[in-house]
């Protein structure tokens, strides 16, 4: 009994620690009223705005194209 207790807990701490060490920070820039975050599509550096009250996530064509190129 003694040792699957002891078992549970190591199981339990390594389900607890392992994602906290995982874990990456995105600095946010905030330019103009808005937050921005750095990004990569395709090996294209780019910036996104981040905003929490979105519903859904758009560009327009000339930039889907730009970015296709």
């Amino acid at each position: 009994m003694v040792m699957i207790r002891i078992i549970l807990l190591f199981v339990f701490t390594l389900l607890y620690v392992i994602p906290a060490n995982c874990q990456d920070v995105i600095e946010l820039k905030y330019e103009n009223g808005v937050y921005t975050l750095p990004c990569a599509v395709n090996g294209l550096n780019l910036n996104f705005i981040f905003d929490t009250g979105a519903a859904v996530t758009s560009i327009s064509s000339a930039e889907a194209l730009f970015m296709l190129k």
